[in-house]
Order: structure tokens, then sequence, then C-alpha cells
């Protein structure tokens, strides 16, 4: 049952030639129980494979979930930031869920489960878990992202930065505050504009 007419959540999905992935990444997505609104955002940066015909098919199945952008140049190669440029803007969800075309979800509550956190937590701008990387024959390959053991719970700003400069965690369990991250875009920080 959906308690929130509003979208809770946009899930993003960049794929490219992920014809042997995306069908395991959106029946991912479709299958979250949650008891809010969300979408599915894929982002085809003109794939030569079946890729598309693949979106295509879950865009039919679900049409009032899956919101695809297909496009017919490559929008990498042109150096365009489909991240941030193309993806981004399209976000209506309070939160920001990423799962690219060749990962997948293996919990059908994470979803639910993130929101709740971040929603017990106003004070914190994204939630994320400990993922596993595994082969084509789904078999673990032993590395996990991060691949230390972090404490549950808040993790302080100057605590994560102390964590190294090592990629800690995986995109695919990321869920962030979609309003402070469009605040940020709107009045970056100082900093920000500087480096930049």
């Amino acid at each position: 049952m959906i308690e929130n007419e509003f979208m809770m959540v946009s899930v993003l999905c960049q794929t490219y030639n992920h014809e042997q992935y995306i069908s395991e990444c959106l029946q991912s997505i479709v299958a979250q129980k949650v008891n809010f609104r969300y979408e599915i955002l894929v982002h085809d940066d003109a794939s030569t494979d079946n890729t598309a015909n693949i979106i295509r098919k879950f865009e039919r199945e679900y049409p009032d979930l899956i919101k695809p952008i297909y496009q017919e140049v490559n929008q990498w190669s042109l150096g365009n930031k489909v991240f941030s440029g193309i993806q981004l803007p399209r976000c209506t969800g309070k939160y920001i869920a990423i799962c690219e075309g060749d990962d997948y979800w293996t919990d059908p509550s994470k979803l639910q489960r993130q929101v709740d956190a971040l929603e017990k937590n106003k004070d914190c701008f994204f939630c994320v878990h400990k993922t596993v990387e595994v082969s084509e024959d789904e078999q673990p390959t032993g590395i996990t992202f991060p691949e230390v053991e972090c404490a549950e719970g808040k993790i302080l700003p100057d605590e994560f930065l102390m964590m190294g400069q090592n990629y800690q965690f995986q995109t695919s369990s990321y869920l962030f505050n979609g309003d402070m991250w469009r605040e940020y875009e709107k009045n970056p920080p100082e900093f920000k504009t500087v480096c930049a």
C-alpha cells in the first residue's frame, strides 16, 4: 500500500551495452517492496547491443515505474555528463538511489530500509550498505565494498573523510537526500566554486 502521493525515491540507472545484465538489474528494482512511490530513470547511452530492447520490454510492463531515455548518440563519448547533466535534473524524488545497468540489488526491502533510516535521521545526507562483488556466474569474488569493516550507525563527516581516499562504498548502495543535493548544486559552497 502506498502511503504517500509524492515521489519518495528516484532510482538512477545508467546503462551502455549491458545486454547480459540489464534484465536482472531492472527486475531487482521493480521487485522492491515499499510503502511509497518511486520512479526508475533509465538512461541508455546509445547501446549497440540489445540493451535498449530489454529496457523497452520493462517499460511496457511497468509504465508507471520505468522512465527511460534512449540516446541515439553516445553522450559520454561527446563529453556530456550523464549523471549530473542528464539524470539528476530528471529526479523528482525526495531521495535518490543508484543502480547501474550491470549491478543489481538482492534485498527487496533495500529501498524501504534505507528510506526509513534517513527519515529517522534527518541530519544525515546519505545511507549506504556493504555490497558483495560477484562474477558473471554469480559467484562471490571475495571483494566487498567497503573492504574494511565499518561501524553501523551514523558516520560523522570528519570520520568519513578520515576513512581514506580509497573507493569506500559501491554506488549501488547509495541512497541520498535529493533535496539537499539540489540545494548544493543551486548554491554550491565556496570551496567548490574556488576548487572546481
